[in-house]
C-alpha cells in the first residue's frame, strides 16, 4: 500500500498507512547511507590538503591528544568546550597520525551523515516527497560543507548529532529507542552547549506529529542530562568538580563568557557578518524562505518554531559567525526542500503564482545557484594546481604553511630543545615536532580573554623564561603588527620584546594563494624564530 499524502501535510492524520509504512518511509532516504558519505567526503577533499584551516580544530586536537595521555581535559590543557567534544576526537587523533587528514575526515563523514539524517526527517515530515528530502539533505551538505573553511568545527559534529536524534525521536515506538534519542542529543550538548537551542525546535516538530505524554518526555529528557550529569560525575570522583565548573560554568558566564543576560550589557549582538553571511546562503535562505511562504499550513509553522529556536541561540550568544550559521541550517534547507516539492507539482496548477512565474522562480533560483557553484567550483580548481605544484617542485608540503613549518621543526629541533607557538592556527606544530606546550594556555587569545583564568603577561612571562629554541608565530602576531585589542597590549610587548633581544628569523613559509582558483586553505604567514647562541 503507498501512502498518498499531500506536501504541506503533516500531524497524526500523515501516519494513516500504519506505523510500519510510516518508519519505512521516514528512514527510506534519498541515495543510500554510504553514497551520502562518499559525497561528503569528496566535496571536503579540497580541505585535505593542509595541516590547518581554522583556528578551532588545532586547538580541539591539542586537547584531545592530552586525553590520550591520561590529561584530564581543562587542567593541563585548557579550552571551555565541553568535554564530550574532546572524547568525540581523541580517537581520531589516535587513529590518524600526526596531521589533520584523520580530522578533516571525521568532519567530512559527520558532514554526510548530518545530511542524511536531514533527508529522513524530511520524509518523516512529508511522506513519500523523496526529491524534497534529496534537496534538504544535499543543500545542508553543499553549504555546511563550506562553512569556516571546510576546517572541522563544534557545529559540524554537534548538528549531526542533534539530527540523528531527531531522527530517533520521531520514529521511537519504546521507552528504548525514545532513550537513544534522548542521549544522542545529551551527547551533541557536551560537544557544545549551544546545541541545547535546537532541543527547543526540536520539541516543537516531535509535539506537531506525535502528541507525547509526560511519560514519554521524561525518558527523552533523562536521556538527553545523562550524558552532562556522567561527565559532571567523572570529575566529582576525579576530585576536580572545581576545574568543570570553572571551565563549563564561570567561563561561559562571565563578562565575556557568550550567554545572556549576563553579558548582554557589555557586549551587544555582533551583527557585522550579516553581510557576507546573506550572500553566502543566498540559495538556502531565499529558497527556504519562499518554501515556507509557499507551505501555507502547519508544516510552515513548525519549520518557522524550529528557526526561531536557532535563530534565538545565535541572538543569545550574540555573535554570527559563518560556523555557527551551520546550526540554522537544518530547518532552512527543509523549507527549501517544500519549495522543491511544490514546483515538482507546477503542472498540475497545484500553487497560485501560474506557470510563467512559476517558470520564471526557478530559472532565477538556477541562476543563482549556477553563481554560487562557480564559487564553489573555485577550491577544486586551487587543489588541482596545489597538487601540480607539489608534483612539479617534489614538495609534498608546498602551499601549506603549516606542513612546511613542521618538517623544518622535525628536521632541526634536538632533543630537550623546547617550542613555543603563539597563535591559534599553527597549534598543530606542537604534534608535527613531538612536542608538549610549555603552559596550559596554547591559545593566544586565553592570554587576555577574561573567560581563561590566567594572568597573561605573568605566564608568557614564564613561558620565554625556560628559553625555548624556537618560537613559531603567524604574521598578525609578528613583531611590529598591532595588538588586536588593547587587553592584549602587554602580552604582545612581552613576546615581541623577547623576540627582538633574544631570537632571529630563521625561516618565513608563505600561504598559497591560487591565481586561478582563488584563495584556498591557510592565509596566514608562518614565521620561525631562532633562539640566538642555540
Amino acid at each position: 500500500m503507498q501512502l498518498e499524502i499531500p506536501w504541506n501535510t503533516i500531524g497524526p492524520a500523515a501516519l494513516g498507512g500504519g506505523r510500519v509504512q510510516a518508519r519505512r518511509f521516514a528512514w527510506a532516504v534519498p541515495w543510500a547511507f554510504g553514497v551520502w558519505m562518499v559525497a561528503a567526503l569528496a566535496w571536503r577533499a579540497p580541505s585535505l590538503l593542509f595541516s590547518e584551516l581554522n583556528w578551532d580544530e588545532q586547538l580541539y586536537g591539542l586537547v584531545a591528544d592530552g586525553l590520550l595521555r591520561g590529561v584530564l581535559p581543562y587542567d593541563a590543557l585548557w579550552d571551555r568546550k565541553p568535554v564530550g567534544l574532546f572524547l568525540l576526537l581523541a580517537p581520531v587523533r589516535w587513529l590518524g597520525g600526526e596531521g589533520a587528514l584523520a580530522l578533516r575526515v571525521a568532519g567530512g563523514l559527520a558532514l554526510g551523515a548530518g545530511a542524511w539524517s536531514l533527508a529522513a526527517i524530511t520524509l518523516r515530515l512529508m511522506p513519500g516527497a523523496r526529491a524534497a528530502a534529496a534537496a534538504a539533505g544535499v543543500l545542508w551538505m553543499v553549504y555546511a560543507g563550506r562553512a569556516d573553511g571546510a576546517g572541522v568545527n563544534a557545529e559540524l559534529l554537534f548538528v549531526p548529532l542533534n539530527l540523528a536524534g531527531l531522527c530517533l525521536l520521531l520514529d521511537a515506538r519504546g521507552r528504548a529507542g525514545l532513550l537513544a534519542a534522548g542521549l544522542l542529543m545529551g551527547v551533541a550538548a557536551q560537544v557544545k552547549y549551544s546545541a541545547m537551542f535546537s532541543w527547543v525546535g526540536f520539541a516543537v516538530v516531535w509535539w506537531a506529529l506525535r502528541p507525547a505524554a509526560i511519560s514519554r518526555a521524561a525518558v527523552v529528557v533523562a536521556g538527553l542530562l545523562a550524558p552532562s550529569l556522567a561527565v559532571m560525575a567523572w570529575y566529582g570522583l576525579a576530585g576536580r568538580f572545581d576545574l568543570w565548573v570553572a571551565a563549563n560554568v564561570a567561563a561561559s558566564f562571565g563578562p565575556e563568557g557568550g550567554f545572556w543576560p549576563v553579558g548582554v550589557a557589555t557586549s551587544p549582538v555582533n551583527l557585522a557578518a550579516l553581510p557576507f553571511l546573506a550572500g553566502r546562503y543566498a540559495v538556502v535562505l531565499l529558497a527556504g524562505a519562499l518554501g515556507l511562504v509557499a507551505g501555507r499550513r502547519r508544516l510552515g509553522l513548525v519549520l518557522l518554531g524550529w528557526i526561531a529556536a536557532e535563530l534565538l541561540g545565535l541572538v543569545v550568544l550574540r555573535r554570527f559567525a559563518d560556523h555557527m550559521i551551520v546550526q540554522l541550517l537544518p530547518p532552512l534547507c527543509i523549507a527549501a526542500g517544500c519549495l522543491v516539492a511544490r514546483l515538482g507539482h507546477w503542472q498540475q496548477g497545484q500553487w497560485q503564482l501560474g506557470h510563467w512565474r512559476m517558470l520564471a522562480l526557478a530559472a532565477g533560483l538556477l541562476a543563482l545557484l549556477t553563481w554560487d557553484g562557480r564559487e564553489m567550483a573555485r577550491p577544486f580548481a586551487a587543489a588541482a594546481e596545489v597538487l601540480r605544484e607539489r608534483s612539479a617542485r617534489n614538495m609534498p608540503h608546498w602551499g601549506d604553511p603549516a606542513g612546511t613549518a613542521g618538517a623544518l621543526l622535525r628536521a632541526n629541533l634536538r632533543p630537550g630543545e623546547g617550542l613555543y607557538v603563539f597563535g591559534g592556527p599553527i597549534l598543530g606544530l606542537y604534534r608535527a615536532a613531538g612536542r608538549l606546550p610549555p603552559t596550559r594556555f596554547p591559545f593566544a587569545e586565553h592570554l587576555w580573554k577574561r573567560y581563561a583564568p590566567v594572568d597573561g603577561v605573568a605566564e608568557i612571562a614564564r613561558v620565554l623564561a625556560t628559553a625555548p629554541h624556537y618560537i613559531a608565530v603567524t604574521a598578525i602576531w609578528a613583531p611590529g603588527r598591532p595588538a588586536p585589542e588593547p587587553a592584549a597590549r602587554p602580552v604582545f610587548a612581552a613576546l615581541h620584546t623577547a623576540l627582538a633581544r633574544d631570537y632571529a628569523l630563521e625561516a618565513t613559509v608563505s600561504p598559497f594563494v591560487s591565481q586561478g582558483g582563488g584563495p584556498i586553505g591557510p592565509r596566514e604567514t608562518v614565521l620561525l624564530f631562532r633562539r640566538l647562541g642555540d
